[in-house]
C-alpha cells in the first residue's frame, strides 16, 4: 500500500480542522491567524495611503491660495473723474483710500504694499512710479489725538486735523519706504530717493533725498549722461524729443 505523504491526513469525520481550506504559498494549506494579520496590513495600508493623498490634497489647496492670494499687476484703471487710463496699473497689494479724489494720469504705476490716501485731493501726473511700501498722504491726525483724545473718536471736524492736497507731478518716481506728507508737491521729472520723508514742495528735476528730504541733484544730469554714453542705442530724434521736453517750462505737476 503507498504511502501517505506528509500533511494530508484529514480529521476525524465532525471534528473542525485547523488548517483553511484556502492555499497559502506555493500551495501549503494557511491558517486563519496570517489571513487575518494579512486583511490587517491592508486596511492599515488603505489608511496610509489616504492620509497620504489628504495631505496632498491640502498641499495643493494650499499652493493655490498662496497663488491666487499673491500680490500681482492689475491694467487698467479710472481717475477720480471716471476717466479711463488703460496704461495705468495698480497691486492688488496697494490701498487707495477716497478713490473719487484721486486725479490720475496715464501710465501710472502703484506698487506693492502702498497706502495712497486722496481724502485730501491727490494728484497724479503721467507716468509717475510708485514703488513699494510707500505712502503718499493727504490728512493727518497726530496732533488732533492730543487734542481731542476720547473726543477725536466720530468728531466730523476734530481740532487739529490737517488736509491738504498733494501733487506728484509727471514721470517722477517715488523709491520705496517714502513718505509724502500733506501737501507736499513734486515737480515734474522728479526722483525720490528710498526711505525719504519728503514735505513742502520740489522743483522739477529735483533729486530728493533723507529725512526731511532736501534736494541733491538734478535728474536732467543723471538722463544726459546717460544719452552720452548710450548715443547710438538712443538715437538723435530720441535726445532731441527729451531736451524739448526737458527744457519746456514747469507745468501744474497733473495728469496733463
Amino acid at each position: 500500500m503507498a504511502e501517505r505523504r506528509r500533511g494530508s491526513r484529514r480529521p476525524p469525520h465532525g471534528l473542525p480542522s485547523a488548517v483553511s481550506p484556502r492555499p497559502g504559498p506555493l500551495g501549503a494549506p494557511e491558517t486563519e491567524a496570517p489571513a487575518r494579520a494579512r486583511g490587517g496590513a491592508a486596511v492599515r495600508a488603505a489608511g496610509h495611503n489616504a492620509r497620504r493623498m489628504s495631505v496632498s490634497f491640502r498641499h495643493l489647496l494650499a499652493g493655490a491660495w498662496a497663488r491666487a492670494a499673491a500680490p500681482r499687476m492689475i491694467y487698467g484703471m479710472r481717475s477720480g473723474d471716471g476717466t479711463r487710463r488703460p496704461h495705468s496699473r495698480i497691486s492688488t497689494h496697494a490701498r487707495i483710500e477716497s478713490p473719487e479724489r484721486l486725479m490720475l494720469g496715464d501710465h501710472v504705476f502703484i506698487g506693492h504694499f502702498n497706502f495712497i490716501d486722496a481724502s485730501g485731493g491727490l494728484t497724479i501726473g503721467d507716468g509717475c512710479q510708485i514703488t513699494n511700501h510707500v505712502s503718499v498722504l493727504t490728512h493727518s491726525s497726530h496732533l488732533a489725538l492730543r487734542l481731542e483724545r476720547e473726543a477725536y473718536w466720530g468728531a466730523q471736524a476734530p481740532a487739529g486735523q490737517l488736509r491738504a492736497p498733494t501733487v506728484l507731478g509727471a514721470w517722477s518716481f517715488v523709491g520705496p519706504h517714502s513718505t509724502l506728507v500733506p501737501g507736499a508737491r513734486l515737480g515734474r521729472g522728479s526722483l525720490v530717493r528710498a526711505y525719504s520723508y519728503v514735505t513742502g514742495e520740489a522743483p522739477d528735476f529735483a533729486v530728493l533725498e533723507g529725512q526731511p528730504a532736501r534736494v541733491v541733484g538734478d535728474t536732467r544730469e543723471l538722463d544726459r549722461a546717460w544719452i552720452e554714453r548710450h548715443p547710438a542705442e538712443y538715437g538723435e530724434a530720441a535726445r532731441t524729443a527729451y531736451e524739448a521736453w526737458a527744457s519746456a517750462g514747469a507745468g501744474d505737476g497733473g495728469p496733463a
